[in-house]
């Protein structure tokens, strides 16, 4: 499994650099925010970063 940081906030730019994730074939993927207490889960999504970032402003 591959592991995805947010460092620079480079991955996901709404999310906190703490942020990072775990992501497989055809936009399955597992988001932990530690930050916010918040784990986000996709599959065959075209627009997980969009996802997230909607995700997280209706967090904060």
């Amino acid at each position: 499994m591959l592991f995805w940081l947010n460092t620079g906030h480079t991955r996901y730019g709404s999310a906190p650099e703490s942020t990072f994730a775990a992501a497989g074939a055809g936009g399955n993927c597992v988001v932990v925010d530690p930050e916010h207490r918040m784990v986000a889960v996709t599959r065959w999504c075209s627009d997980v970063k969009g996802v997230i970032g909607r995700v997280v402003s209706a967090v904060v």
